[in-house]
């Protein structure tokens, strides 16, 4: 924060913008992988209370009509964090004087153990971020009330029981780039995926755009399109098979050694786990592919990049922030178009406003997703798309 170069993420860079009392505004912020500020800003200023936490609380559940408008849901949930938020200012302010009592006012001395010292602050973090949320919700009614629009949801997990927990989320992010872009008076955006319909959804109406192009040779990035099905719901009982064996065909094209003279090594992406275990288990190849979770998504990218034999990681997580260069990745297998998840309320009500942002975004995911193979100009990977919904996505 003191350093005249700073180098944050973009969750990191955030908080310390609107906490940090030593947090001055640069003269140039640089954003790289610009695309994503979106999902970032969303994440910011989202709400989420769990029911846990309101149980343990003693508190009353929100009383939410499911068959409502978004406005008026978001609206009984800003009501009941009104409500509330007066307890909890006054458990706060116990909690910091118990984490003063045991560290001392200025924080430089702990009097008391170090166990009661770290209960103490963990029980005032717990508060702390309650709090803020609790904050977010408020301001979401209030935002409501002046036409800009939220929804509330419980999600589901997979198998569609709730998560238990509500949420509140803004559908458009342009009314809040302000907690990133602030008065910098010099902003740098760099993605090899935006456009200036993402800048204007952004609320950025000034700026100039140097494309300074591609470095690679197509001949080294080959995209072959394969329409085998559309991998729907709907379609998966029929669909599934026939991808699982143009992906298998695929796989033997690039390990089989009588084809190949050095075995590569591939990634499928997948836009679920439910999905990547299923494709693993009805695969011939099953004994080559590596599939994780979310706890041990490291530990199996790590094993991957080092096997020097030819593996496949196959995961619905790697679309993006991951580098696989030379003989860490030599062919790339989508089965599916990631078009944005319809089940997702926010998702489905920015769809209905606004189709090219939908299709826009499945567009950019796919090329980012195409990409992780293909490093630098010496480079080279091969591009498998199997989804015949790509048609309809590569006329847009």
């Amino acid at each position: 924060l003191k350093s005249p170069l700073s180098v944050f993420n973009y969750g990191l860079y955030l908080f310390a913008k609107e906490f940090s009392t030593d947090y001055k505004e640069p003269e140039i912020l640089f954003c790289d992988e610009a695309h994503r500020i979106p999902g970032h800003l969303e994440g910011h200023v989202a709400a989420k209370v769990t029911d846990k936490v309101i149980a343990q609380k003693g508190w009353r559940r929100p009383f939410i009509p499911f068959k409502a408008s978004d406005e008026v849901q978001v609206m009984a949930m800003s009501d009941w964090a009104e409500e509330h938020i007066v307890y909890l200012e006054e458990e706060l302010q116990k909690k910091r004087q118990w984490v003063l009592a045991v560290a001392g006012n200025a924080g430089d001395r702990i009097k008391g153990s170090q166990q009661d010292y770290k209960a103490a602050m963990r029980s005032y973090s717990k508060a702390k971020d309650l709090f803020r949320h609790l904050t977010l919700i408020i301001r979401a009614g209030q935002d409501v009330e002046n036409g800009l629009p939220w929804t509330w949801t419980r999600p589901p997990d997979a198998d569609g029981k709730s998560l238990g927990y509500h949420e509140l989320r803004p559908v458009y992010i342009s009314n809040y780039t302000e907690y990133i872009f602030g008065d910098i008076p010099k902003i740098v955006l760099m993605s090899a995926t935006i456009s200036e319909i993402d800048l204007e959804r952004m609320g950025i109406d000034s700026y100039d755009i140097i494309d300074v192009g591609s470095v690679y040779e197509d001949k080294r990035t080959p995209v072959y399109y394969r329409p085998i099905a559309q991998l729907t719901k709907a379609t998966e009982e029929t669909a599934l098979p026939l991808i699982v064996q143009e992906i298998d065909n695929i796989i033997d094209g690039h390990t089989d050694p009588t084809l190949v003279r050095k075995p590569h090594k591939g990634i499928i992406h997948t836009v679920s786990y439910q999905r990547a275990m299923e494709i693993k288990k009805r695969s011939r190849h099953s004994d080559l592919i590596m599939t994780h979770t979310v706890d041990d998504k490291d530990e199996v990218i790590g094993k991957f990049k080092e096997s020097e034999e030819a593996r496949v990681l196959m995961s619905p997580s790697v679309m993006e922030g991951e580098d696989f260069p030379y003989d860490q990745c030599r062919f790339v297998i989508v089965p599916k178009v990631p078009y944005p998840y319809l089940g997702d309320k926010t998702i489905r009500r920015r769809e209905k406003e606004d189709p090219e942002w939908y299709n826009w975004k499945a567009l950019s995911d796919l090329i980012q997703s195409s990409g992780r193979g293909m490093r630098n100009e010496n480079d080279y990977c091969s591009i498998y798309i199997l989804d015949s919904k790509f048609e309809e996505l590569i006329k847009y």
